[in-house]
């Protein structure tokens, strides 16, 4: 057996063998299904996921900062951890500033008609006003059978060095009733995610001086904040000693700095331009599968580790289905499809 690898952090759990139904029933239909697509995005600009420790657990935890880290933070994240998140969104935003996440989700879902289904609308992205309310209006507007709503986002590993886009479609049926006169509910919900090649982040030691004016700059941005919201005094000065002295007994650079240096515009925009291809793959490849394998053991050929929305790495058991540039493409034994660099071994 063939075993691919993605190089992450934290290996949590073991996948086991799954099932599931096409996307589409194809079925004794003559015609094509009929399709609307609607990409969109809940978060308009890039995430960064960073690891959160949590002294309850034997293990790190991961959890997500939205790129408007402020609209996200719940009480689980200390506000250490967030202002460090706002840090490490914002050096994203400023080598993604010219790049247009929204045309880029419109490519990506531009997946053009197939032998089993036919594209009778596709829309540009937007933003999101409810998943349910997006499908329900798209029905009234057409005739097609199925609406597939697309939803995008764009995000850095938690170890920073991996560009990752993930897309969860729910896929509405006109044929199903609507609950209680209302919206109707999706019939399924699928994830496609794709992973970058790896980046090597910087990971070197202090210049003459620079941890000292690390050191001021930092004391400077909590003294702002403390200005802004004086009823916080006492947990960002808190949050200031820690990362005050942390920084200072660092042997090496901070996170924030090892993106700067490592991670160009060019790169960065380089590899979500490659996403757009290898998501329309995945797309299509779901959309055309008539039979799922019945043997288990036919769709568990293979092992990978992944990382979820929520930041977790995990063992995932699928089947190898293509390639595409350095990346490898597979379909876990539940249906979700993942397209990864890859290291092979014995």
């Amino acid at each position: 057996m063939k075993r691919i690898l993605i190089i992450v952090a934290a290996i949590m759990l073991a996948g086991c063998a799954g099932s599931y139904k096409p996307t589409f029933d194809h079925a004794e239909r003559v015609e094509p299904i009929s399709v609307h697509v609607v990409p969109v995005l809940s978060k308009e600009e890039m995430d960064v996921q960073i690891v959160v420790a949590d002294s309850s657990a034997a293990t790190a935890q991961f959890g997500l900062i939205g790129g408007l880290v402020g609209a996200v933070i719940d009480s689980a994240i200390n506000k250490r951890n967030a202002i460090r998140a706002e840090r490490l969104a914002e050096v994203v935003r400023e080598k993604t500033v010219e790049y247009d996440l929204f045309s880029a989700a419109t490519r990506s879902a531009a997946v053009g008609d197939g032998e089993r289904w036919k594209v009778v609308q596709a829309e540009e992205a937007r933003t999101s006003v409810g998943y349910d309310d997006v499908a329900n209006n798209a029905f009234d507007s057409g005739e097609a059978e199925a609406v597939v709503v697309l939803d995008f986002d764009y995000s850095l590993t938690p170890a920073a060095n991996q560009v990752r886009v993930n897309v969860d479609q729910r896929v509405y049926l006109r044929s199903t009733p609507k609950k209680s006169d209302r919206n109707r509910k999706p019939e399924s919900l699928r994830t496609f995610t794709y992973y970058s090649p790896q980046v090597e982040l910087v990971q070197r030691a202090f210049d003459d001086g620079e941890k000292e004016r690390l050191v001021a700059l930092l004391k400077e941005d909590y003294a702002e904040r403390i200005a802004a919201r004086p009823d916080e005094r006492e947990d960002l000065e808190k949050a200031r000693d820690s990362e005050v002295e942390e920084l200072m007994e660092a042997e090496s650079i901070p996170l924030v700095l090892a993106i700067r240096e490592a991670w160009t515009p060019e790169q960065l925009n380089g590899y979500l331009d490659q996403s757009i291809e290898h998501i329309a793959f995945m797309l299509r490849h779901d959309w055309e599968m008539a039979t799922v394998p019945e043997d288990p053991a036919a769709r568990t050929e293979d092992e990978y580790i992944t990382i979820n929305a929520y930041g977790q790495s995990f063992v995932t058991k699928g089947k190898d289905v293509g390639r595409k540039d350095d990346n490898e493409i597979y379909r876990s034994s539940w249906g979700h499809m993942h397209s990864m660099p890859i290291v092979e071994t014995e």
